[in-house]
């Protein structure tokens, strides 16, 4: 779930009632996320002792300092706590050494819930489940918005579906996001907007990304690299 709306419409769904701890860890992850108390003390009522209830615990009866001061909240596998970590370790001067880990682990578990949210769009776009396949390729690009491979299957499932506008819009903001990538990773969504007819501004043109795609496979022997690899 990527936006606030989504966010709230699972805080919505929490207020019928926790079904199974799955639900309740979605309500939490949505109270975190959108800084709701009210709904992060309804999620911990009850909430088993394990890594995720438990540090959202501490931050919710003793704040900052308590909170920080279990460690990161690796085990837990939450972006939210690991967001309240680097809040946390960002505004409080005493927990300020603690930042720089705190960004990296955050970092690290962004990229690795995006490989696994890219892994099932691919698994559900290959199964012709395409709501599903759109729904974890836009995860995708929320926990990591330079992925080229999501941004590429997303605008072929838009445009396949005559969405056009919004497969430029997703074309526009990876060509912002992959700036700063090396240029031969960034050229692969250049292709593929051109393959899809989509506008793309002026820069490389297509005979010069031709070429340079040329001169990387008589490099390397290689086509290019695989559609399932990270950026």
């Amino acid at each position: 779930m990527a936006t606030d709306g989504l966010w709230r419409e699972a805080l919505d769904a929490a207020r019928e009632g926790f079904v199974g701890p799955v639900s309740r860890e979605v309500a939490l992850e949505a109270a975190l996320r959108l800084g709701d108390e009210a709904a992060l003390a309804r999620a911990l009522e009850g909430a088993p002792d394990e890594p995720f209830f438990s540090a959202a615990r501490a931050y919710a009866h003793d704040g900052c300092a308590a909170f920080v001061d279990l460690g990161p909240p690796v085990e837990a596998r939450s972006e939210g706590l690991l967001d309240l970590f680097v809040h946390c370790a960002a505004t409080e001067p005493a927990l300020a050494p603690r930042l720089g880990e705190a960004m990296e682990l955050r970092s690290a578990l962004r990229r690795g819930l995006a490989h696994g949210a890219y892994e099932a769009g691919r698994a559900a776009r290959a199964g012709a489940n395409l709501g599903a396949a759109e729904r974890s390729f836009e995860r995708t690009l929320a926990l990591q918005p330079a992925h080229r491979w999501a941004a590429i299957q997303l605008m072929e499932l838009l445009v396949d579906q005559k969405r056009t506008d919004e497969a430029q819009r997703v074309l526009d903001a990876s060509l912002h996001h992959t700036q700063l990538l090396p240029e031969a990773e960034a050229r692969h969504v250049r292709q593929a907007a051109r393959r899809l007819g989509l506008r793309l501004p002026e820069g490389p043109s297509a005979l010069e990304d031709a070429a340079a795609e040329t001169d990387v496979e008589a490099l390397t022997g290689a086509g290019g690299a695989s559609p399932s690899a990270m950026n």
